[in-house]
């Protein structure tokens, strides 16, 4: 199976907490997109949507300011692109990146929220998918699980991630493409799973929500295609997220490739509860 040097730190009020983010590195790519490592710099590509050129600033809310300031960093091979951050490439094998939340989630309080707006590219066939990950790895937000069919979560500890799987590695693995609960974000153990209605790899527009009540522990996902949102893939287990990560985690959006390939990229994110306020982008 297969989220900088902009300021040296910003500040900023969460749910009451003032929060101090401090600042990665960014490098700026040939074509236009800010990656994880190297010189700060703002993304000089069009705007996707309206379909500008490439001598158009990036949308504001996709620019590294925005992001260092909201408290979103970039992993592995992710970069900053116009209309996202692109996580991996489709001209690459063995990729894994992703864009993580640097500030950690409390699990003991309100409910988390979850809506990922994604896209899925591939010239052939797609590999291997992308996840949302929650984990508590002692490594902190900066932590990045192995590519191909770990799509960037596997080997994260403690964690729990909601995959999107797209290939098939075995005979015996889950048919795809589906959505699973892995706990312990082991890619080989499915909590749950359920085949989806749709390909997720067709290059349109896919929202993946996730909720999650702490009193009732129940986790519940659901996956479709943003123009038909009555053919959604739901899923829904009893998941005690605080016995099984501790009283906060992280929230990190990965993906990976291996020798299948894919242009998988984050286009939207809200992320509320769990003790900060909305944060939203773009």
């Amino acid at each position: 199976m297969s989220f900088f040097k902009l300021f040296p730190a910003l500040a900023f009020v969460v749910a009451g907490c003032s929060l101090k983010l401090d600042a990665g590195k960014l490098r700026l790519d040939p074509m236009g997109g800010v990656g994880a490592s190297g010189t700060a710099a703002t993304a000089g590509a069009g705007d996707a949507e309206s379909g500008t050129g490439g001598n158009q600033l990036a949308t504001p809310a996709w620019s590294a300011t925005e992001l260092a300031r909201l408290g979103f960093e970039l992993l592995g091979t992710a970069e900053l692109q116009q209309g996202g951050v692109m996580l991996t490439h489709d001209v690459a094998a063995s990729e894994a990146g992703g864009l993580v939340y640097s500030q950690p989630l409390g699990l003991a309080g309100a409910p988390l929220h979850i809506a990922l707006g994604f896209r899925i590219q591939a010239s052939a066939q797609p590999g291997d998918g992308m996840a949302l990950a929650l984990h508590a790895s002692p490594e902190g937000y900066r932590a990045l699980g192995r590519g191909g069919g770990g799509m960037g979560y596997s080997g994260l500890t403690p964690c729990l991630s909601v995959e999107i799987d797209l290939e098939q590695q075995t005979p015996i693995d889950k048919p795809v493409p589906h959505i699973g609960f892995m706990p312990g974000c082991d890619n080989d153990v499915h909590g749950a799973f359920e085949p989806v209605r749709g390909n997720p790899s067709d290059g349109a527009d896919w929202l993946l929500t996730i909720d999650w009540d702490p009193k009732t522990t129940l986790l519940t996902a659901s996956l479709n295609e943003r123009d038909t949102p009555s053919n959604a893939t739901t899923l829904s287990r009893p998941t005690d997220l605080a016995a099984l990560l501790g009283p906060t985690a992280f929230v990190a959006i990965t993906a990976g490739t291996g020798e299948l390939r894919a242009a998988q990229s984050v286009r939207s994110l809200q992320l509320s509860g769990a003790g900060v306020a909305t944060l939203s982008l773009p």
